[in-house]
């Protein structure tokens, strides 16, 4: 296989990996607020979600070097990030057009999808992975190439 290749499989497969890692994130600070609700000490609790931060940026950070460099002109790449991050970021919306629209079926599931299997860490790295979608598209039509 060629570099470009495995580079945009890499940066395909990365999709899942960050949006597993941030769940993790999320897990782990869940259960530290408990602890610290439990023993009243909030100090770990504190530095946990510090360092989960810092982590989660070096993951970004990450992502986005695979797809602006590593995966560069690659509009498929650009395309898939640009929809899943989107689909995150609008489920919680969702749940409004189901309750405006009377449509409560749709806006209890959603409601319970947002509330359990998409948390904050998880919404903020779909934003982002929207955010590399949108940068690396725009790349490409600044360049006038399409691969």
């Amino acid at each position: 296989m060629k570099r470009d290749t495995i580079s945009k499989i890499i940066a395909l497969l990365a999709v899942p990996a960050a949006l597993a890692f941030a769940d993790g994130i999320e897990s782990l600070l869940a259960y530290q607020q408990k602890y610290a609700y439990a023993t009243f000490e909030y100090t770990p609790y504190f530095l946990t979600w510090f360092a989960a931060g810092l982590v989660l940026v070096a993951v970004w950070f990450a992502l986005g070097w695979l797809v602006l460099f590593m995966a560069k002109h690659s509009a498929l790449v650009g395309l898939i990030y640009l929809v899943i991050g989107l689909l995150i970021l609008i489920i919680p919306f969702i749940s409004l057009l189901g309750m405006s629209s009377g449509l409560d079926w749709i806006s209890g599931s959603v409601s319970f999808m947002h509330t359990y299997l998409l948390p904050e860490h998880v919404n903020l790295t779909g934003a982002y992975m929207a955010v590399l979608g949108l940068l690396s598209i725009f790349s490409i039509a600044r360049q006038g190439n399409s691969v």
